[in-house]
C-alpha cells in the first residue's frame, strides 16, 4: 500500500536488446564518444601528467573508461529542460578505485552539476561505497537540468578517482562525452481517465528500475530506464482504502487503460494470474500487457488484469481506444499501470525511451516525495502542456 512517506522502490525484470546495443554502438562511434579519448592529471600539487592511460610508468596505473550508456533525450518539466542518462565507469585496471566526486559540463565549459562522494555512492548501479573493481563496469546514474535546451546538447564528464585505501591520492578522469540531437516525443494522450493518480519513475535515480541494466555482448542496456507507473489515490492519504492485503482494497484495480497513441497491436499476453499484493511476480516482469507499433517506436501498457484484454495482434488501435484494465500482474507490488515507450518491437529485449504527455493538471507532491522540490522549485499546481510528471508526482489526466 503507497502511504504518506511511502515511496516504494520496487525491483524490475532485467532484460537485453542485442540489435538496439548495435545501434548505440555506431551512435557513440558516430558521436565521437569513444572511451580511448580520456584524460588523465593529478589533482595534486608537483606531479607530472601521466603519460597515456594504464602506462605501468604513470603516476596512476588504472585505467578508467568511460562511456555513454545510451544516446539521452531532451525532456520538459516545469519548463525547465531534462537529460536523464547513465555513463559507464570501467575499471580495466588491476586494483580497486573509488570514485570521490562526479562533475559535468557542457560544450561551453559550463558547470550542470557537481556529485559528492555519498552522492556518488548513491548513485552508483554497481560497486560499494563509490567503490570499483578491475574488471567491473559501474553504471553512474546522471541527471542534468537547465533553463536552455542549448546548455544541453552536450556533456562531457569529470572524476575524481583515488586509489582504494586511506589517505590514497586522487586523480581526474575526463570523457563519457554525449551529444544530444533529440526531444523527447510528448504528445501522447491520457493512459487513464478519473482521479488523482501518483506517478513514479521519471527523474528519480535512486528507483532500482531506473539502473537495472544486463550486458549483451559487451554493451549494456537499461529495458526500464524510463519506465512510469500510475497507481490511483483512493483519498489524501493513499492507494489504498482497505488493509492492502487485497488487489480490490486499491483504488486502481480494474480502471481502464486507454491507448496513448494510434497505431497497431502487435503482441498481446492476457492469460496471467494476479497475484496478491506485495509478491511480484519476478519471472513475468510485464505480467498481462499489450505492445502497440506508434511510429517507429512502442509502446508497452503493463501490469494488466488477466482476461481484461479483448485486442489481438495486428489489430489498429487509435488514441482513446480501451486497451484493458489495471490489474496487479508482474513486477508490481500493488495494482498499478506501468508504461513505457522502447526501441525494438520486443518488450525484454529493448531499451526504454524518455516520453511526456500532451496535457495533464499537476496536483502536487505525494507526501514523502517533497525531496523533489528541490530540483523543481517551480512546481505549482495547474495544467501542464508537453511535460513529462516527475516521480513522486500526484496527476489528474
Amino acid at each position: 500500500m503507497r502511504r504518506a512517506g511511502e515511496v516504494p522502490r520496487k525491483p524490475r525484470m532485467q532484460a537485453a536488446d542485442a540489435r538496439y546495443a548495435f545501434g548505440v554502438a555506431s551512435a557513440r562511434i558516430a558521436a565521437t564518444t569513444a572511451a580511448a579519448v580520456i584524460t588523465l592529471f593529478y589533482a595534486g600539487t608537483g606531479c607530472s601528467e601521466p603519460k597515456s592511460v594504464g602506462d605501468p610508468g604513470s603516476v596512476f596505473p588504472n585505467a578508467i573508461g568511460l562511456l555513454p550508456a545510451a544516446l539521452p533525450r531532451l525532456v520538459e518539466s516545469f519548463d525547465t529542460y531534462h537529460l536523464e542518462y547513465e555513463i559507464l565507469v570501467t575499471n580495466q585496471g588491476q586494483a580497486p578505485v573509488v570514485i570521490r566526486a562526479v562533475e559535468a559540463t557542457n560544450g561551453s565549459g559550463k558547470r550542470l552539476f557537481a556529485l559528492g562522494e555519498d552522492e556518488v555512492a548513491a548513485r552508483l548501479a554497481s560497486g560499494e561505497k563509490g567503490r570499483v573493481k578491475p574488471g567491473e563496469v559501474a553504471v553512474l546514474v546522471m541527471s542534468a537540468s537547465a533553463e536552455s535546451a542549448e546548455d544541453l546538447k552536450a556533456a562531457t564528464h569529470h572524476l575524481q578517482v583515488s586509489s582504494d585505501g586511506e589517505g590514497a591520492k586522487a586523480f581526474n578522469v575526463m570523457g563519457g562525452t554525449i551529444h544530444v540531437s533529440r526531444e523527447a516525443r510528448t504528445d501522447f494522450g491520457a493512459p487513464v481517465r478519473g482521479g488523482s493518480w501518483v506517478v513514479l519513475g521519471p527523474f528519480d535515480p535512486r528507483l532500482p528500475g531506473r539502473r537495472a541494466s544486463v550486458d549483451v555482448d559487451g554493451f549494456r542496456v537499461f529495458p526500464h530506464r524510463f519506465e512510469m507507473s500510475l497507481s490511483k489515490m483512493a483519498d489524501a492519504e493513499g492507494t489504498s482504502s482497505g488493509s492492502g492485503a487485497e488487489n480490490a482494497d486499491y483504488a486502481a484495480f480494474g480502471e481502464s487503460v486507454y491507448a496513448m497513441a494510434d497505431g497497431r497491436v502487435l503482441q498481446v499476453v492476457n492469460g496471467i494470474s494476479d497475484h496478491a499484493p506485495g509478491r511480484p511476480d519476478s519471472t513475468n516482469p510485464d505480467g498481462n500487457f499489450v505492445l502497440t507499433e506508434v511510429g517507429d517506436e512502442y509502446l508497452v501498457y503493463a501490469g494488466l488484469q488477466k482476461g481484461s484484454i479483448a485486442l489481438k495482434p495486428g489489430d489498429p488501435i487509435k488514441r482513446g481506444d480501451l486497451i484493458g484494465r489495471i490489474g496487479d500482474s508482474g513486477s508490481s507490488a500493488e495494482p498499478e499501470l506501468r508504461i513505457r515507450l522502447i526501441s525494438a518491437p520486443d518488450p525484454l529485449r529493448s531499451t526504454g525511451l524518455e516520453f511526456g504527455f500532451q496535457s495533464y493538471y499537476w496536483v502536487g507532491w505525494l507526501k514523502g516525495a517533497e525531496w523533489l522540490r528541490e530540483r523543481f522549485p517551480d512546481a505549482e499546481p495547474g495544467i501542464r502542456r508537453g511535460e513529462t510528471p516527475p516521480s513522486g508526482s500526484v496527476v489528474r489526466f
